[in-house]
C-alpha cells in the first residue's frame, strides 16, 4: 500500500479543481487495504488484478457522482434547478412521454374525487419545467425525439411542450431568404414562411446506426455526419455478387441418369429406352428445387435437427394435426363407418401425443366433427364397390437436345407405376385441411396416366382405366378434373415429362403452389405476380414456398419470374390442368356426380381410385 500511496504522490500534481479525483484514487486505496486486511491476504497482489480492481472501484464511484461535479451532467427536469448552462439538450420528448401522465393509486382519494383549486397538477407541473430549461440555455438549446417507429416506421409527434414552442418560432420570426424578398415588395405566403422555419429548426437524422444515409457521400441532407464506423457500415452494393447462383445447364453424367431412371436398355430398332417410375415424376413436381439439390447436386439444404422436446403437449401444430386426422380417416373408411372406431381413439390417447385428459376428448371430438363430412362423401364415391389396381405403362419418344447437333440422340422414356384402389365413379384422392397446388399437380398427373390407359387392356387386371372424372376431396371442398381424349393425356403427360429431363441439367423455376395460383389468376403478368405473391410470401405463418431453404438458393421474387421463363412454363404445363379443373363445396359433390351422370353429360368414369395422402416425400 505505501508503494501504491507514493506512486500516486509522484505521479499527479493536483490542483484545486483535481483534488477531489484524487481524492477519490486515495479513499480507492484506503478500501484495497481494508479488504486485505479483512481476508488476511500477506503477500503480493498481481497487477492484473490490481486493474480489474480499480477500474470497478472508480468505475462505481462516477455513477453516484455529486450534481454539477462534472462538465457533462445528466439528470431529470425538476423544479429549482433552473442552474444557466451554455447547452441544454431534453431528451425523449415525445407526446404521451411529456408532460408525464400520472395514473392515480386506488387509495388516491384526491384523483377519485376530482381536482379542485389549488389541487397540484403534474401537467402544469411539467409544463413550467419546460420553461426553465428554455430558459436555462445561454447558447444552445437541443430537443430530440423520435419521429417514427422503430417497429413499423410510421409517425410518432412530438410533445405538445415542443409542438406549441415550434408554432411560436414560426408566428415570431422570419427566414433571411424571405426577409429580402420583402425588402424587394415581393409577396411571402404564411405557408412558405412556415416551411421555411421548420427546414432551419428540425433535422432528421436516421433512427439506426447502419442507416446507409450515414455512409454515404452524395447525402441528400447535407446536416448529416458522415459516419466511420465499420461495425455498422453496409456492405457496397458494386462489390456485391449479382451472378446468379446456377447460370449455365450442367452435364448429365450417367451415375445421374441411373438416379434417376429405374432402368435403360437398348431394344432391337437401336433406340435407348429409359423407365421412368410415375412415383418419382409426382416427387419432382412436388419440389422442384428440391429435387436438383438433392439428384444434380447431392446437397440437402432441408435438414432440421431440433432437440427432444420433453414438454407436455397442449395443442398440435399443422403437420400433427394433419397426420392425426389422416389416420382417423383411414381408420373410419376402411372399416366403413362414419367416424374413428374406439380402438382408434383409445391408442391416441395413449400415444403420449395429446393433451391430458379431459382436453384430448375435447381435441379428439373436435377432429371428428371437421373430418365427417369428409368421410362420407367419400364412402358415397366408393358406393361400397371392390376395388382393383391399374398398373401404368407409356411409352414416349423424345429427342434430347444438346450443345452440338451430332451429340442430339433419340430415347423412349417408358413410363411406369400402379394406381391402387381402383373403385367406380372416377379417381379419387383425399386429404385433410385445404388442398394446394402440390396436391392438384398429383392428382392431374395420375387423371392423365388413367385417361392416357384408356385404350389399352391389361392382362392381369379385370377393369381397365376408362376416361372419367378425378376428385379430390379436402375439409371443405371437392376439385374435380374433366376426361380427356387419349391423344391429348400422352400429349399433356409428354410436357411434363420434357421439363423433368430438361430440370436435371439446371433448375426449373416452378413451385406448384405459386404456379397454380398464377394460372388461375386473369390480367397480365404482373398484375398475376401480385395475385401469387402471397403464395409465394405468405408472411408471419411461414408456410409459403418463399421460405423453402432451396428456393431462397435458386429463386428471387419477383425478379426470377419472369413472362419469358416462369409465366411461359406455367401456361404451358397447367393451363389445359385448369381448362378441365372444377371446384365446389362438398356439399355439393352428389349433385355434381348425379349431372355428369345424365345422358346429355359426358361419359362418366368406370374407375375411381383412393389414394391416401402421405407426409413424407414417397406417393
Amino acid at each position: 500500500m505505501a508503494q501504491l500511496q507514493q506512486l500516486l504522490a509522484d505521479c499527479y500534481d493536483a490542483n484545486d479543481d483535481e483534488r477531489e479525483q484524487i481524492q477519490a484514487i486515495r479513499d480507492a486505496l484506503v478500501a484495497l487495504e481494508t479488504e486485505l486486511e479483512s481476508a488476511g491476504h500477506q503477500g503480493q497482489v498481481n497487477i492484473e488484478v490490481l486493474k480489474q480492481w480499480f477500474n470497478q472501484r472508480l468505475t462505481e464511484s462516477r455513477v453516484g457522482q455529486r450534481y454539477l461535479a462534472g462538465s457533462i451532467n445528466f439528470c431529470t427536469l425538476m423544479p429549482m434547478r433552473s442552474i444557466p448552462f451554455n447547452v441544454v439538450c431534453l431528451l425523449g420528448m415525445n407526446d404521451g412521454v411529456y408532460p408525464r401522465v400520472q395514473h392515480p393509486v386506488g387509495f388516491d382519494l384526491m384523483a377519485h374525487f376530482g381536482s379542485k383549486k389549488g389541487d397540484r397538477s403534474r401537467r402544469l407541473d411539467d409544463r413550467y419545467l419546460f420553461l426553465e430549461a428554455l430558459l436555462s440555455a445561454r447558447q444552445q438549446l437541443y430537443i430530440s425525439y423520435i419521429g417514427h417507429s422503430e417497429r413499423d416506421n410510421a409517425e410518432r409527434i412530438a410533445s405538445m411542450l415542443v409542438s406549441e414552442l415550434i408554432e411560436y418560432c414560426q408566428l415570431s420570426y422570419l427566414p433571411s431568404t424571405l426577409k429580402h424578398q420583402l425588402e424587394k415588395s415581393h409577396e411571402v405566403s404564411n405557408d412558405e414562411a412556415d416551411n421555411l422555419v421548420l427546414q432551419q429548426l428540425i433535422q432528421a437524422q436516421p433512427l439506426q446506426p447502419f442507416d446507409a444515409n450515414l455512409f454515404s457521400r452524395n447525402r441528400n441532407n447535407i446536416s448529416l455526419q458522415q459516419s466511420y464506423n465499420s461495425q455498422w457500415c453496409p456492405p457496397a452494393k458494386q462489390g456485391m455478387i449479382s451472378m446468379p447462383f446456377f447460370n449455365q445447364p450442367l452435364p448429365l453424367s450417367a451415375e445421374q441418369a441411373d438416379e434417376v431412371f429405374a432402368h435403360s436398355h437398348i431394344d432391337s430398332q437401336g433406340i435407348k429406352v429409359v423407365e421412368l417410375e410415375l412415383s418419382s415424376l409426382i416427387r419432382f413436381y412436388r419440389n422442384p428445387a428440391q429435387f436438383f439439390f438433392n439428384r444434380s447436386l447431392k446437397v440437402d439444404l432441408s435438414l432440421d435437427i431440433q432437440a427432444d422436446d420433453n414438454d407436455e403437449p397442449f395443442s398440435l401444430n399443422a403437420l400433427e394435426r394433419f397426420i392425426l386426422q389422416l389416420s382417423m380417416i383411414d381408420n373410419a373408411i376402411d372399416n366403413k363407418l362414419s367416424v374413428p372406431n374406439e380402438a382408434l381413439i383409445n391408442r391416441l390417447k395413449a400415444s403420449g401425443e395429446l393433451p391430458m385428459a379431459p382436453f384430448d376428448n375435447i381435441l379428439l371430438a373436435q377432429y371428428q366433427r371437421d373430418i365427417v363430412p369428409l368421410i362420407n362423401r367419400v364412402q358415397f364415391l366408393q358406393d361400397e364397390q371392390p376395388m382393383h389396381t391399374v398398373n401404368v405403362d407409356l411409352n414416349f419418344d423424345l429427342n434430347l437436345e444438346s450443345d452440338t447437333e451430332e451429340n442430339a440422340s433419340k430415347i423412349r422414356v417408358n413410363l411406369v407405376g400402379r394406381i391402387d384402389d381402383i373403385l367406380p365413379k372416377g379417381l379419387v384422392n383425399y386429404r385433410p385441411g385445404t388442398a394446394h397446388g402440390r396436391d392438384f399437380i398429383r392428382v392431374y398427373l395420375r387423371h392423365l396416366c388413367l385417361n392416357a390407359m384408356a385404350d389399352q387392356a391389361s392382362p392381369t387386371a379385370q377393369h381397365k382405366a376408362k376416361q372419367g372424372y378425378s376428385y379430390l376431396l379436402d375439409i371443405g371442398h371437392f376439385h374435380a378434373f374433366a376426361p380427356i381424349t387419349t391423344e391429348q393425356a400422352r400429349e399433356q403427360l409428354m410436357r411434363f415429362i420434357v421439363c423433368f429431363i430438361q430440370s436435371q441439367r439446371q433448375p426449373l423455376c416452378f413451385m406448384p403452389k405459386t404456379a397454380f395460383a398464377y394460372a388461375e389468376a386473369e390480367g397480365e403478368h404482373e398484375d398475376k405476380l401480385l395475385k401469387t405473391e402471397a403464395k409465394w410470401d405468405d408472411g408471419q405463418t411461414r408456410f409459403g414456398e418463399a421460405f423453402d431453404p432451396h428456393n431462397q438458393r435458386l429463386f428471387n421474387f419477383p425478379d426470377d419470374f419472369s413472362q419469358e421463363g416462369f409465366g411461359q412454363l406455367v401456361e404451358h404445363l397447367l393451363q389445359p390442368m385448369i381448362s378441365l379443373y372444377h371446384k365446389d363445396k362438398l356439399a355439393e359433390l352428389e349433385g355434381f356426380v348425379s349431372e355428369i351422370t345424365t345422358p346429355n353429360a359426358p361419359k362418366s368414369a368406370d374407375v375411381v381410385s383412393i389414394t391416401r395422402s402421405t407426409t413424407g416425400s414417397k406417393q
